[in-house]
């Protein structure tokens, strides 16, 4: 086969070495012709290996997997936290409740704590407007004014309790323990601690 080529400029003999000059007149086996070197290049340079080897495969799937992990640990650790402090709030806010009932009755203080409600006598769960039935039962002769600040330490206590188990949920747990001189209200979940409050009337 004749290489010189018909076209060529006649300063490109067929053994220059200009770069213009070869890329002219090299050619590449192509699928169904022959093709100059440089229509390749205008389409994009071709490779002599295409697609991805299982190896990269692979640490595509790997890096793919740790970041998914990470990811759900992340939002499983966010959850907790999110939980956790929804419980405090929810503690906090029924506990602070009762230190107000607690400073407004000061002289049934003692009877706030849980062992001595139980002891009452009263009813075992509160009913609505029991607050006020207690100031009508506070009228009858045989009630004095340690009956009513009994019978609303006695309410107080059930309600504490009630919002404990509707709001932090079953799993709350609530301690009340009174004497003359203080309170310390303990709030627990699952066993583990949330809430410890000191109350001095």
């Amino acid at each position: 086969m004749d290489r010189r080529i018909r076209g060529l400029p006649r300063h490109c003999p067929v053994g220059a070495d200009h770069l213009g000059c070869s890329a002219l007149r090299t050619f590449v086996r192509g699928p169904s012709r022959w093709q100059p070197r440089h229509a390749r290049v205008e389409h994009g340079r071709m490779r002599s290996a295409s697609g991805s080897s299982l190896i990269e495969c692979l640490v595509a799937m790997a890096v793919f997997a740790i970041g998914a992990a990470c990811n759900a640990t992340w939002t499983m650790q966010s959850m907790a936290a999110h939980a956790r402090a929804s419980r405090l709030n929810a503690a906090t806010t029924i506990a602070a409740s009762l230190v107000a009932h607690i400073r407004a009755n000061p002289e049934g203080t003692a009877d706030y704590d849980d062992e001595r409600a139980d002891d009452t006598g009263m009813p075992r769960a509160p009913s609505a407007g029991s607050r006020s039935d207690a100031h009508r039962h506070a009228t009858n002769e045989a009630c004095d004014a340690s009956c009513l600040a009994r019978r609303l330490a006695r309410d107080d206590v059930l309600n504490f309790h009630a919002e404990l188990a509707r709001r932090v949920g079953s799993a709350a747990a609530g301690r009340v323990a009174c004497d003359a001189a203080r309170c310390t209200i303990t709030v627990t979940w699952a066993d583990r601690p949330v809430l410890a409050w000191t109350v001095h009337p």
